[in-house]
């Protein structure tokens, strides 16, 4: 099964936590906030389905972020206080989840009988502040990769800078690799309605939608730049967008996004 670093990807982008009511911002009459059913990323597609207390029961991937497998639907169980117990997929990758006082501290990956990653979740203040991911389906002769990533809140909650460590496994230390910074809109995340589960697939949380990424090394100099134009709906949802990605040297690259809602 061939794995990605979670984060490497364009949906990454996008980032949930729980839903929170904005007053300045328009609800449907039902008072609810809208749920996401389709995000469209050029020609990949993400679908969710809900049950009828509006927690998400599937999620489907035209290509998997977790395995990179194609056409992916993941099966959402639930224990009996209604958080997630596990996502079972239907290319048999399953995902098993641990709490603590303060949400997730844990979550498990594994295909078929074997174990692929782990990501243990720190918290600040009830907010995650560090995921240190472990890569357990390379060759065990050369160790485990880890990973870790530090986030900065700013006064909105929304996280604002985050930090990339690898591993050493000669020293024993983390070595800082890259900084990204991020700045976002005012308006509602249309990932909300699928709470804990954007944690498990995207690993961290934000309110509001990220405009402008600008990853760098530690040196300062720009890596990659994502810009994301919006266009929203009355009820201070977005609809579509498009997201320009600039390395240096290379032509600017570009995708519409769409967000479809029920």
């Amino acid at each position: 099964m061939k794995m990605k670093l979670p984060l490497m990807g364009l949906i990454i982008l996008f980032f949930i936590s729980s839903c929170s009511n904005d007053p300045s911002v328009e609800l449907p009459i039902n008072g609810k906030p809208l749920l996401l059913t389709e995000f469209k990323s050029d020609d990949e597609i993400t679908r969710f389905e809900y049950n009828t207390d509006s927690s998400v029961s599937k999620i489907f991937f035209t290509e998997d972020p977790i395995s990179s497998d194609q056409n992916v639907t993941y099966t959402v169980k639930f224990l009996a206080n209604k958080k997630v117990d596990e996502l079972v997929g239907s290319n048999g990758t399953r995902i098993k989840l641990s709490y603590g006082p303060n949400g997730i501290v844990k979550s498990e990956v594994f295909s078929g009988n074997n174990y692929i990653t782990t990501s243990e979740y720190n918290y600040t203040n009830t907010q995650i502040s560090s995921v240190v991911v472990s890569l357990f389906f390379t060759n065990p002769n050369r160790g485990v990769p880890t990973y870790k990533f530090d986030f900065i809140n700013n006064n909105s909650n929304n996280v604002s800078k985050m930090k990339l460590f690898f591993y050493n496994q000669v020293n024993n230390q983390y070595v800082e690799e890259s900084v990204v910074n991020f700045q976002l809109d005012d308006k509602k995340n249309p990932f909300a309605a699928a709470g804990d589960l954007m944690l498990i697939f995207w690993q961290y949380a934000n309110k509001n939608n990220i405009v402008r990424q600008e990853n760098k090394d530690l040196s300062g100099d720009l890596l990659e730049l994502i810009e994301t134009n919006y266009t929203y709906n009355s009820f201070g949802y977005p609809t579509k967008a498009t997201m320009k990605i600039t390395e240096p040297g290379m032509q600017p690259a570009t995708s519409q996004l769409v967000f479809t809602y029920k």
